[in-house]
């Protein structure tokens, strides 16, 4: 994977993102709230996933909200009651993301 260095993928301050050189795998980290991805990126019909990464487990996401060639993922609930929780977003291939899922 590639770090995001040039803000291609997301420019929301706190959050750090990394993609396979063709982008059919895009991996976001960041703090709860909404995660900003630029929609010229995301390749094809992408699937995406919340990963806690506390625990490794998995949920797939809502469909993204569409704006200003943004797609606006809202994180899930905050678990546990743990106020902020940080979020892993995985969009891509469902291939691809296959590749990442804990079994």
């Amino acid at each position: 994977m590639q770090p995001d260095r040039d803000g291609s993928i997301t420019d929301v301050e706190g959050s750090y993102a990394a993609a396979w050189p063709d982008h059919r795998l895009i991996a976001i980290y960041g703090d709860a709230g909404q995660f900003n991805v630029k929609a010229a990126v995301v390749k094809g019909q992408a699937s995406a996933l919340w990963v806690d990464p506390a625990s490794g487990q998995a949920i797939s996401a809502n469909k993204p909200q569409l704006r200003q060639g943004l797609q606006i993922y809202q994180t899930p609930p905050d678990r546990n009651n743990v106020p902020n929780s940080d979020w892993l977003l995985l969009i891509g291939s469902a291939p691809a993301i296959g590749l990442l899922q804990k079994r």
